[in-house]
């Protein structure tokens, strides 16, 4: 592997550990659109330690499943910044910059017409916060816990 290719990949983890937080295995509870919901997140290190992977389920009280995404966090050396690329049944895939919050945690958005999700840590946990634009409320909050 060439020297180049090796800061690139000591740079890429050196940027997602501000993402560790997240590696794990996590059942939550919350509401999605004033409902009540359950969810299961699962976070792991893949290629290398130079992607994040994020799968996140969300459950109707009677077990159905009401949404399944899959995110891949990475950091981009061209533009300078973390990124995740989401990706939403049926075939829908968004790419969007990500900003780590001071005292931990981060946030992604699609503009400031688009939805903004925050995941942010806890002591006893980790929350995640989905904002519709001009919305008083959360669209969706869960609060996971380690499973």
């Amino acid at each position: 592997m060439s020297d180049r290719w090796q800061e690139r990949e000591s740079e890429a983890q050196q940027k997602l550990a501000a993402l560790s937080f997240l590696v794990g295995v996590w059942d939550g509870e919350g509401t999605a659109g004033g409902q009540p919901i359950r969810g299961r997140l699962t976070a792991t290190m893949r290629l290398g330690e130079t992607f994040l992977e994020v799968c996140e389920q969300l459950y109707l009280p009677d077990g159905t499943l009401d949404h399944e995404d899959i995110c891949f966090y990475r950091y981009d050396a061209s533009q300078q910044q973390l990124r995740v690329l989401q990706m939403v049944q049926p075939a829908w895939t968004a790419e969007r910059p990500v900003v780590v919050l001071e005292g931990g945690g981060m946030r992604w958005f699609d503009g400031p017409l688009g939805p903004q999700v925050s995941l942010t840590p806890s002591p006893d946990g980790l929350t995640v916060t989905v904002r519709l634009p001009d919305a008083a409320q959360p669209a969706v909050e869960l609060h996971y816990r380690h499973a």
